[in-house]
């Protein structure tokens, strides 16, 4: 039986060490020996039925003889002029509307590249799928086209929003000693089409799964190219290619960017996040787009080109005697000392007009690596502090970001020109070095759950299989066989328990919360208590006749009142729970800040802030603290994935109330996500924000509760209504004014200074219905945007700045059932919320409905 557990330990190591997934087969493209990789863009040729489909926009006496041919007719004069290594074709390659069928006119699009034999790419625009074939079998019959290097989706990602995600890597130069690395790496993403979330008019975007997916490529290839040999310092640049362009594209006017923009930037609706993704990446150089037909300009922000193409087909709108267009990218390689073709140097763009003479125009510099260089050691001027971001806001910004921006820095905050005390304690370390990661941050290597178990049951298929066929190569003697029988047995087992357990471990079961018999549900949302020491920490920004004696003690005695006046099912702390400068042990005021918590015997669950981590313990050891105490349901991450950005992302579930058909469901849904301290990426001044892992997990898990919520018993229309509860508000907080929120805003919105997209994530998955933040102290209002409740609770806390005179705050948020007609309790009816100012009467002001489900039927 020895040998039985060593094949039983074998197989399990094999089984778990398995690849997640295969190699992908594809022609290695690579630098030519002059150094140089050219690039041929085409976006938007719209090509319908052929010679019978007309041209569109053209000038009188071009009308008769022009149709889809002159499209194919510039493809094959632009790919004999610049002889491209690579062809990438950005979308609306079709114009469905027109195209009888699909399969033909795709083959007589993609023709000219197709005979040249030169490798081409192509994505998905919003018109390719309006054929005969869906989006899927669109992508599916191009990756069958030949000589295309295009993929319906990356193998390894298990789950992908859209069709066409997709990476190609570009080797160094033969010979050289990049011939083995990738040098140039190229994205391929599907921006979507429209968008499929009825409170969201107009196109689609990238979502957070392809981000994830774009996050982890990019990450990977750094790794590599950084690894030796010829270990590098920083990351190979990158291109991304997509068709719809980002709301950042509308940034730039004539001062600030090359080419014409002559049409709106037709975005989506909302902002997806992916620039504040591409940025934070570090190794895009430039973004490149086609579908605004008459734009084709190139603008720099945070250190990306965003770049369209401009119109190329002929059956696309255009402007009569504008001339038709495309782009063309070359990438040049530096030479070594010894003579050698090196690295990339240099990456440059110009157009060409589909005119006589193929006119090159508008040609620039992209990226240089020169450049780029002097970019890696950042002295921010004046004119680079956040209160460009923050109006009203903070006076400080990184004095010196140095060193590779892939490995941990220094960074020294200072302080200048404050006027208050708001920006020397938001500044957290002014004065002080803060160790920081730049780059990759806290990102380890991760496995798709789904992917890894479909991975696992091919494995396991074949080891069986082969265990079966060992047996019955040659009869064993019977007492032989019966033991190696009972091996297979054990093997069996043992592999099967490997594949059912979850990849994080096995969760706890978190306590039950559940409506109580008054079909009530209660939250006191508690923000920003900037905890120390207790009675040795003083009070800020109080009237002189409180300053004598005051202290943290006031913040505790607040909670205590709080808590015995409003009686919460569940108290919620929205991070800066502690304010690590001030605090000389953060274990122990970690315990003392949460003490009226625990000692209530409630429930309660908390976020980290921006100043959790500043003191003893760092951000996982604070949020590791929290989940250890009693009474706690916070979890320091989700079990589900491997891997999830920051500490303190989970969700909680309230049940129906006991007795009820509802009573095994949960009715109303708690999502708690790390909104982050500060941001890590050398061009991101300022605060931190949630990123593309973390609204994943969110997506996710808000799917897997709908699909529960909604099925059998008591099957439901519509979600249960949920509510976000994080510490950085997000932008769009800064979308109110006083005539259309309740509360007051009385300092600036101190959001992260880009946009992380988790706004749209939110309005996606449908169910959210308010999000509450702290951060800035002075706001305690509400506003609703695209059906979502955006709120303050205000400051609530002592030690934290604040205004003297206007009374520290504690929101207050409470949702109920509605009656069936058996007059028992059902789904959540109504969602309010009031707040409590710590007066001598606990005054309760700003009383609102947050959300009611009558109201939400008459929305949908």
């Amino acid at each position: 039986m020895e040998g039985c557990w060593k094949l039983t330990a074998v197989a399990v190591l094999c089984l778990y060490w398995a690849p997640i997934w295969g190699f992908a087969a594809e022609k290695q493209l690579r630098f030519g020996k002059n150094g140089e990789f050219k690039i041929l863009q085409v976006a938007d040729m719209h090509f319908a039925d052929g010679k019978t489909t007309p041209c569109e926009d053209v000038l009188p006496s071009q009308v008769a003889s022009c149709s889809d041919l002159n499209t194919t007719a510039f493809v094959r004069r632009m790919i004999l002029v610049e002889k491209p290594h690579l062809i990438v074709f950005t979308g609306d390659n079709i114009f469905g509307f027109d195209a009888t069928d699909a399969a033909k006119s795709l083959n007589a699009a993609f023709a000219p590249a197709i005979s040249s034999n030169i490798p081409w790419a192509a994505v998905l625009g919003n018109h390719d799928q309006e054929s005969t074939l869906s989006r899927e079998g669109v992508m599916k019959h191009i990756v069958g086209l030949k000589n295309t290097l295009a993929r319906v989706n990356p193998a390894e990602a298990h789950i992908i929003d859209g069709f066409g995600n997709y990476n190609i890597e570009v080797g160094g130069a033969e010979g050289s000693g990049f011939q083995n690395k990738s040098v140039l790496n190229l994205y391929f993403l599907d921006s979507g089409d429209y968008s499929t979330v009825s409170s969201i008019p107009g196109y689609g975007w990238i979502k957070p799964s392809q981000q994830l997916w774009f996050e982890r490529t990019s990450a990977k290839l750094r790794r590599t190219y950084m690894n030796k040999p010829v270990a590098q310092k920083g990351p190979a640049p990158g291109l991304a290619y997509f068709h719809i362009p980002l709301p950042e594209f509308a940034s730039f006017d004539s001062t600030n960017f090359t080419g014409v923009r002559q049409e709106g930037i037709s975005s989506a609706s909302v902002n997806s996040g992916f620039f504040t993704t591409m940025v934070a990446a570090g190794d895009v150089k430039a973004a490149f787009t086609g579908h605004d037909h008459l734009n084709d300009f190139c603008g720099k922000l945070n250190n990306i080109q965003l770049c369209y193409a401009g119109g190329f087909g002929y059956h696309a709108y255009g402007k009569a005697g504008w001339a038709r267009r495309a782009r063309v990218v070359v990438a040049n390689l530096e030479k070594t000392e010894r003579g050698g073709w090196g690295a990339v140097k240099s990456i440059k763009t110009w157009k060409r007009l589909d005119d006589k003479h193929l006119t090159a125009i508008d040609g620039q510099v992209l990226w240089s690596k020169t450049s780029t260089g002097l970019a890696l050691i950042r002295t921010l001027s004046a004119q680079d502090r956040l209160t460009s971001y923050y109006p009203n806001s903070y006076n400080w910004f990184n004095k010196q970001i140095v060193h590779d921006p892939f490995q941990p820095v220094k960074v020294i905050m200072v302080q200048t020109n404050s006027y208050d005390k708001k920006d020397t304690k938001e500044a957290g370390s002014i004065g002080q070095e803060r160790s920081v990661e730049v780059g990759e941050s806290r990102r380890r290597q991760t496995f798709n759950r789904n992917s890894l178990r479909h991975r696992r049951v091919g494995i396991l298929w074949a080891y069986l299989n082969f265990g079966n066929k060992e047996r019955n190569k040659e009869r064993k003697p019977k007492k032989e066989d019966r033991e190696m029988k009972e091996c297979w047995k054990l093997t069996t087992v043992a592999l099967l328990c490997l594949y059912w357990v979850p990849i994080g471990g096995f969760a706890v079961e978190q306590q039950q919360l559940r409506f109580g018999k008054n079909g009530e549900f209660k939250i006191l949302q508690v923000a920003d208590m900037h905890f120390a020491n207790g009675k040795t920490t003083p009070c800020e920004d109080v009237l002189p006749s409180q300053a004598a004696s005051c202290s943290d003690l006031n913040t505790t005695a607040f909670v205590r009142r709080m808590i015995l006046a409003e009686k919460p099912h569940l108290i919620v702390f929205t991070g800066d729970n502690i304010f690590g400068s001030d605090a000389t042990d953060a274990a122990k005021s970690l315990n003392a800040a949460f003490a009226p918590a625990i000692s209530s015997n409630i429930p309660w669950a908390a976020v980290l802030g921006n100043h959790d981590q500043e003191s003893t313990l760092s951000r996982e050891g604070v949020m590791k603290h929290i989940v250890g105490l009693k009474n706690t349901l916070a979890r320091v991450n989700p079990v589900e994935p491997h891997i999830i950005d920051g500490f303190g992302n989970y969700n909680i579930e309230v049940g129906g109330a006991e007795g009820s058909g509802f009573q095994n469901k949960s009715v109303l849904n708690l999502y708690f996500l790390d909104s982050g301290d500060y941001s890590t990426v050398s061009s991101i001044p300022g605060y931190g924000w949630i990123k593309p892992s973390q609204q994943l997990w969110f997506e996710r898990t808000s799917a897997k509760l709908q699909r529960t919520y909604m099925d059998k018993p008591e099957a439901q229309k519509g979600p249960a209504p949920g509510l976000a509860y994080f510490h950085i508000p997000l932008p769009e907080f800064a979308s109110f004014d006083s005539t259309n929120f309740t509360g007051v805003r009385q300092e600036g919105i101190s959001s992260a200074s880009v946009n992380s997209g988790f706004f749209t994530t939110m309005v996606a998955a449908g169910d959210v219905k308010a999000a509450f933040t702290g951060h800035d102290h002075l706001n305690d209002f509400c506003g609703k945007l695209n059906n979502i409740q955006l709120c303050y609770a205000g400051g609530f806390g002592y030690h934290a700045y604040g205004k003297a005179g206007w009374a520290r705050r504690a929101r207050v948020v409470v949702a109920n059932l509605e009656k069936t007609e058996k007059g028992g309790w059902g789904a959540v009816k109504s969602i309010k919320t009031w707040k409590r100012l710590d007066d001598k009467h606990l005054t309760a002001i700003d009383g609102q409905v947050l959300w009611s489900k009558t109201s939400a039927c008459k929305v949908s």
